[in-house]
């Protein structure tokens, strides 16, 4: 479109702004007030995104003196109520009211914000937000109604209005979108991804919210057999799941329409990350006060969720980001937060024990039920990313630390009788800080018990180390667990923690012993790539580099290749495929398949806050059409088991000695990434161990703590994985990985499909299933919907991923330089874009072996037919051109 063309509709679009828009509908330029005091910032008003501004332009102020106000006249065709939404600044604490047609001004609740976008044209994190903000309803005379917006914020009565909106109908914020106003623009070679807000039609065509049936106070409480497996009663249950942030957002009604919102795309688990310590952001408060809008924001998460027959795992506790506060008394502790302390100061652990009673015992205002007895409780986990094995233990000073060398003394007088006998045990090894008299042996770093000396004795006491930090933490894990079932009565199933250690390959299992003490692992797992910029951590800027790396390239990066815990539920409570990371449409479908082979119980997609669907990139939103858009074909096959579990590849049997020696296992997990600690992504595989790691995607890897090694089994690996070839198949037959090529493939009977650089592969022929693509990256998956094999089945899902990107995202190639390791080609972000996701246009064909399908429709986003495809058949065979901008087919 030319530029005067775009300048011609916008004065088109300018006038009819100023009366009727759609229907009864009412839409008015913040830009087109009749009358206006407002004194614009003198450069931080033109230094925002214009494209992301309804009308490219908007009103702001940012001036001392008198409030500012602005007056805005326009026509109702009839009287009646209207629900009043404005896009507006929603931070820095601001504050705004409104008259409307000389009723008296009224405070407007910037709590119900929705859609909040950063518009910095440099993607700084300051005050260039806008959103949209529900107001409420007001009443609207026929006729001319004026409207009047004053700006009274404290900071220089700071304060900026997009446009204005007037409905009688429902609406779901989408940027600039007006209702029915059409597609966007979309870059060469994409489509525009703009669902619109999902009616729950009984017409959609794609819903699985039948997969889920709502939650009863009499239901079983989950729990898990002897395998290690989520049952409901006697029933085998499997999770797919999410890190849900919609909660301290919108209201226990919208909140409830969310859960359908994810019930119908699959969820049937959702973890609350809370943070249920006393309020950090005040600094009046007390050690035992409780965070009460954490605690609302739980319950009202839990009923929701429940009524659409989603469970929740809930994790209210988070020591490295609980600022230590003044105004609690722990004097003994000189750092600034509670990292690791949790797990032996008696004053925190007594806190920490109330802060739960108040959590779990109180009655849920939502339900009529406290947490505890409410079923829709699946798990309860004790804590988020914290252990005494990891680098944040290194920050514990103070009065506590020595508190902390007084218990190692204890612990090692035990052990050896006596610490005369402990230093004979060292071959006299001592540490300076050595205080015997008192009964304190001194610590030595994290970083040191990475490391191995040729000193025997100073070995051997940094392995009586270790094994007192894991004891320690397992005790505190199960006396916790004690608590929550013989004190508060908690009925559900419990998982310790989620965290990595200094060096995974020689003290993961130990931490993972730690956790051993209740019935759930759990494990936070990333699929990173490297991301550099100044605020790379949570933010994706224009300036910052970045470099893609596919799981189907770098196998070791798989978030659920794990080596679990033998009878033990496995958890993966936080993950995803990280923005900016560009081939993300792989990992659904490859979580799904292996998670079904290995036996993994769970990931949590990490995370989604929005009411619906993400507008544009978020370094840890899940939102977009490559990841969130994934879910409905991954969904189905995993909790419907359509992919077979495999028998146990690897057994190892692990010695507690070996543990605290620091030896090298039978088969490590690859490093966990932190991209809040690390310095960009240093996760990779762990190759130094006797069974390869590709061993994970053969099939189940299993691990005993306190067994016997020459119990251990470790299967024939050389049929399954060829090092020459560069492939790898599970033990069942119906996956495989050429990590070469970056081809993934999958051949069951109910569930078909290829992940990876399919153009560069040719035809893909499966079973029932040939695939021929000529999109560089794509992913195809093919899914029985009725439950019947693929080529007798009479409703099938075929679902489409490539990559997506904001609509004018740019970025231009670059060298990236690491720290200790080779450079590598990686890209440079020019833009970020506009707040539209863009789609590379799928350019497919498939063919499917089935003689009871001949018809297929093109589904929107919410599982709407929007057209019928042609369908050629040839024998038993169907074959159909998929369309260039959908998701989702179906064939009936």
């Amino acid at each position: 479109m030319s530029k005067m063309l775009k300048c011609m509709l916008s004065v088109v679009l300018v006038s009819m702004c100023m009366s009727v828009f759609a229907g009864e509908d009412i839409w008015v330029e913040g830009e087109d007030a009749a009358s206006s005091t407002m004194k614009p910032h003198n450069w931080y008003s033109g230094a925002v995104k214009k494209g992301e501004l309804s009308g490219d332009d908007f009103l702001s102020n940012f001036a001392a003196g008198a409030n500012a106000e602005a007056t805005f006249k326009f026509n109702a065709v009839e009287s009646g109520s209207y629900t009043f939404w404005a896009r507006m600044n929603p931070v820095a604490n601001p504050k705004a009211s409104y008259d409307l047609s000389g009723t008296g001004w009224k405070n407007i609740d910037f709590s119900t914000e929705k859609d909040k976008r950063n518009i910095a044209t440099d993607g700084k994190p300051d005050m260039r937000f806008i959103a949209w903000v529900k107001i409420g309803k007001v009443d609207l005379q026929q006729g001319s109604n004026t409207l009047k917006f004053k700006f009274s914020s404290d900071n220089n009565n700071f304060g900026s209005l997009d446009c204005f909106y007037l409905t009688q109908t429902p609406f779901s914020p989408s940027g600039k979108k007006r209702p029915g106003s059409g597609a966007s623009e979309a870059d060469e070679g994409m489509w525009a991804f703009e669902p619109e807000f999902d009616a729950f039609s009984d017409k959609s065509m794609l819903d699985l919210t039948y997969l889920n049936t709502p939650i009863k106070n009499s239901d079983p409480f989950i729990s898990i057999d002897k395998n290690g497996d989520f049952v409901n009663g006697t029933k085998p249950i499997r999770f797919w799941s999410l890190n849900a942030y919609a909660q301290g957002k919108i209201d226990l009604e919208g909140l409830t329409r969310h859960g359908h919102w994810l019930a119908k795309r699959g969820i049937n688990m959702v973890r609350w990350h809370g943070h249920v310590a006393t309020d950090t952001i005040k600094e009046d408060t007390k050690l035992e006060d409780v965070n009460k809008q954490a605690l609302d924001d739980s319950f009202k998460l839990v009923a929701a969720m429940k009524a659409n027959g989603i469970y929740t795992c809930l994790s209210p506790y988070w020591g490295s980001h609980t600022d230590n506060k003044p105004s609690w008394g722990l004097d003994h502790i000189d750092n600034k937060n509670l990292s690791a302390v949790v797990f032996w100061d008696p004053k925190v652990q007594n806190a920490y024990k109330g802060w739960l009673k108040e959590l779990y015992t109180t009655k849920n205002p939502y339900t009529g039920i406290a947490l505890k007895d409410d079923p829709a409780v699946a798990i309860i986990q004790f804590q988020n990313e914290d252990s005494m094995l990891f680098y944040t233990m290194q920050t514990v000073k103070g009065q506590v630390r020595e508190d902390l060398k007084k218990l190692f003394g204890k612990f090692v007088e035990k052990k050896y009788g006596s610490l005369d006998a402990a230093y004979k045990a060292w071959n006299g090894k001592n540490l300076p800080a050595d205080d015997v008299t008192s009964g304190k042996l001194d610590l030595v770093l994290v970083w040191e018990l990475t490391q191995q000396r040729n000193d025997p004795g100073f070995e051997q006491r940094k392995s009586d180390q270790l094994e007192f930090y894991t004891k320690l933490m397992y005790d505190f894990n199960k006396n916790m667990s004690d608590y929550l079932r013989n004190e508060l009565g908690c009925k559900q199933i419990i998982n310790a923690g989620n965290w990595r250690t200094a060096d995974d390959v020689t003290m993961l299992d130990s931490e993972r012993y730690s956790y051993d003490a209740n019935e759930v692992i759990g494990c936070n797992k990333y699929k990173s790539t490297t991301h550099d910029g100044p605020k790379s951590g949570y933010l994706i800027m224009p300036g910052d580099t970045y470099a893609n790396s596919s799981v189907l390239l770098n196998p070791s990066a798989l978030p659920v290749a794990l080596k679990q815990v033998k009878g033990k539920a496995m958890i993966v409570p936080e993950s995803t495929w990280v923005p900016p990371e560009k081939y993300q449409s792989e990992g659904a479908l490859l979580t799904a398949a292996y998670s079904s082979l290995n036996g993994v119980d769970s990931l949590f997609w990490f995370a989604h806050g929005k009411e619906e669907w993400d507008s544009t990139f978020g370094k840890w939103s899940v939102g977009n059409p490559m990841l969130l858009g994934q879910f409905p074909a991954a969904a189905l096959m995993f909790r419907q088991g359509y992919v077979e579990r495999g028998k146990p590849v690897v057994i190892e049997h692990r010695t507690f000695d070996s543990m605290w020696k620091r030896e090298n296992p039978l088969i490590s997990e690859s490093q966990s990434y932190d991209p809040n600690r690390d310095d960009m992504d240093n996760s990779g595989a762990n190759d130094n161990t006797l069974v390869t790691p590709l061993a994970f995607l053969v099939g189940p890897v299993e691990v005993v703590y306190g067994g016997n090694q020459t119990d251990n089994f470790v299967a024939d690996l050389a049929k399954y994985i060829n090092s020459s070839a560069q492939t790898v198949e599970s033990v069942t037959g119906q996956l495989k990985l050429n990590y070469g090529k970056g081809v993934f493939t999958l051949n069951a009977p109910k569930a078909q499909g290829a992940s990876g650089w399919l153009a560069k592969e040719g035809l893909i022929k499966l079973s029932d299933v040939m695939i021929k693509s000529d999109n560089e990256y794509s992913t195809i998956t093919v899914v029985s919907m009725d439950g019947a094999p693929i080529n007798s089945s009479k409703k099938i899902l075929v679902q489409v991923g490539t990559y997506c990107r904001p609509y004018e995202f740019s970025e231009t190639p670059t060298t990236i330089q690491r720290k200790g390791k080779p450079s590598i080609k990686g890209f440079k972000i020019i833009s970020t874009g506009q707040s539209i996701w863009n789609v590379e246009k799928t350019k497919a064909m498939i063919s499917i072996n089935n003689a009871y399908v001949s018809k297929a429709y093109a589904l929107d986003a919410n599982g709407m037919a929007v057209k019928e495809l042609e369908v050629r058949n040839s024998g038993d065979k169907v074959i159909i051109t998929l369309p260039e901008d959908a998701l989702y087919i179906v064939l009936k």
